[in-house]
């Protein structure tokens, strides 16, 4: 499993290496549809929207309102079909084949709600093996992969496969993973949407806390209402338009949707 070359470029502004700031992400006139048996359905309208350098910002609304797709947009898993989406300043539409692939692996770091971790392999091989596709040293990864695994408590669990832990470990595990390429932006899809509420806090705390020590920005989907309102932005959606909503000031909604 050795791979010790280095790694792919990524976009200008858009470099992962453990730096102490995270990325802005701005969208302009985004809009996105999906093919229905009846016609096109869409999901954005010409929706705006920008989430500062070290942000955090919660994505919340009705389930079909098109958080997920907005989400899979920024981290370049959906492609933008109008309008454009900058994350550091590089227009994540413009990039194609190992520009796009480097992008996800180094500068975007997801969680999912189903953990996403591989039964075969223990917490710590699931943790190393991002690092490992990233092209990372095998001794730089395994240290890495020590660090987070023992910031996010699991240590002591580490040799153990999915299966034996609680889907509390398990997320802890995921985040440790997402954390593990050092990138500038964690984009997490309800992750404690399978988690009870005392296990949720911790997790969400344990997010926020990294977050803040490793200086990145963050973007949360989350049906919880609680939990949007820990972040200082929540960018509402609904039938397609995206409002802003500054809950670290006065609390006013702000519209940042086209006509």
């Amino acid at each position: 499993m050795g791979i010790g070359h280095r790694r792919d470029a990524v976009p200008t502004n858009a470099r992962s290496g453990g730096g102490t700031d995270g990325l802005t992400v701005v969208g302009a006139g985004l809009s996105h549809h999906y093919a229905g048996p009846s016609g096109d359905v869409p999901v954005l309208i010409d929706a705006s929207f920008t989430v500062p350098r070290d942000g955090y910002a919660a994505l919340v609304g009705p389930s079909g309102a098109g958080k997920t797709t907005l989400l899979c947009l920024i981290g370049g898993l959906e492609r933008v079909q109008t309008g454009t989406l900058e994350v550091g300043g590089s227009d994540v539409a413009t990039l194609e084949g190992d520009e796009l692939a480097a992008y996800r692996r180094t500068s975007v770091g997801f969680i999912f709600q189903s953990f996403g971790l591989l039964e075969a392999l223990t917490a710590s091989e699931n943790v190393e093996l991002a690092a490992m596709l990233a092209g990372e040293r095998t001794s730089v990864r395994r240290r890495r992969t020590a660090e987070l695994l023992d910031a996010v408590g699991m240590t002591p669990r580490a040799a153990h496969r999915p299966g034996a832990l609680s889907g509390g470990e398990r997320q802890r595990v995921a985040i440790a993973r997402a954390l593990v390429n050092s990138p500038r932006l964690i984009l997490a899809d309800e992750p404690t949407g399978n988690l009870d509420a005392d296990t949720s806090d911790e997790v969400m705390h344990l997010l926020e806390s990294l977050r803040r020590d490793r200086g990145c920005t963050l973007m949360v989907v989350t049906h919880d209402r609680a939990l949007a309102a820990r972040a200082p932005q929540q960018l509402a959606l609904d039938r397609g338009t995206i409002s802003s909503i500054d809950t670290a000031g006065s609390g006013g909604v702000r519209s940042v949707t086209g006509p």
